[in-house]
């Protein structure tokens, strides 16, 4: 279908079914493969991250009300990228690894209230794929003089895919629940995806353990050296990059860095950092390194958090 007349027909099944979709959403497609994945939240602004098998016309409802999703994300704000094997305009990027006949899209929010939850639903036109429940929300970055608490949690060498990891996660679970707050993100400090990175170790290993929390929990990580098998921290490709959508303009506050492997973003009083330590030039007057100092220079934050894969002792 020309992409001109996806649009058309969006607008119709947006202005024709808006009230019903809020009333009776349909029951979910059994296409969806990935997500949704919650990603790059600013005090205004949020990614939403997901896959299917097939292509769909994207649509996200959202609102901060889960009985009333009232607000729309249309495919001109998202990003499309497909399957390496699929015959798609030129212009259309392609995934470095996916099963066949893989759709993800990234849809982009903005003009957002701080500090405040959003509830969505994703849907192919007026098929809902999946949302539209308390459980399918994300919430905005708070001011940075909040006076909340913030609790986030910090996971590194998980990805196995053994009963540990998922007793480890579901302990986390129960005592969030338990005890409160929620979480306000979740940073992975690398090899979260064993042996190699790969696309199909990151679908058993991470997407498909912790899907209960990376589709209302924002997602921080850093590249270990197992996603570096097949990821490449130096170009920005690879199953890891694909994966994760991340501030390389400064978009979540801090210094541009240019790339996904290393970057900064500020979260209500906190700067963060996070370096490659796999395979970027750790020189002084490496680009790495350069960025650092401007970004330090600037930041004047209460907290700064910096965080990376490789410890500076091992007993390895």
């Amino acid at each position: 279908m020309p992409r001109a007349s996806l649009f058309l027909l969006l607008t119709v099944l947006v202005a024709g079914h808006a009230a019903s979709l809020r009333a009776n959403p349909p029951v979910a497609q059994e296409n969806l493969s990935r997500g949704p994945m919650v990603q790059l939240t600013t005090r205004s602004s949020a990614v939403l991250v997901w896959r299917t098998v097939g292509p769909t016309i994207p649509l996200v409802r959202y609102g901060t009300s889960a009985a009333d999703l009232d607000r729309v994300v249309l495919p001109v704000q998202m990003a499309i990228r497909v399957s390496p094997e699929l015959a798609a305009p030129p212009e259309l990027p392609r995934l470095s690894q996916a099963p066949p006949n893989t759709y993800q899209y990234e849809a982009y929010f903005s003009g957002l209230s701080e500090d405040t939850v959003y509830y969505y639903g994703i849907f192919d036109g007026d098929d809902l794929l999946s949302g539209c429940s308390e459980e399918f929300h994300f919430r905005t970055q708070p001011a940075r003089d909040t006076a909340r608490p913030l609790r986030f949690w910090v996971v590194g060498d998980s990805g196995t895919g053994t009963p540990p990891q998922i007793a480890a996660f579901n302990a986390m679970t129960q005592f969030v629940a338990n005890e409160g707050p929620p979480l306000d993100a979740f940073l992975h400090l690398g090899d979260m995806a064993y042996n190699s990175g790969l696309d199909g170790e990151f679908q058993t290993k991470f997407f498909d353990i912790y899907a209960s929390l990376l589709r209302n929990t924002v997602t921080w990580p850093t590249m270990g050296n197992h996603e570096g098998r097949s990821s490449s921290g130096l170009l920005g490709i690879g199953p890891y990059y694909d994966a994760f959508v991340l501030p390389r303009n400064g978009e979540a506050g801090g210094v541009p860095s240019g790339s996904e492997a290393f970057y900064s973003f500020d979260l209500g009083p906190i700067h963060f950092v996070c370096l490659n330590s796999h395979d970027e030039e750790r020189s002084q007057v490496g680009r790495m390194a350069t960025w650092l100092l401007n970004d330090l220079t600037q930041n004047d934050s209460d907290w700064l958090i910096a965080f990376w894969h490789h410890p500076p002792y091992t007993r390895g």
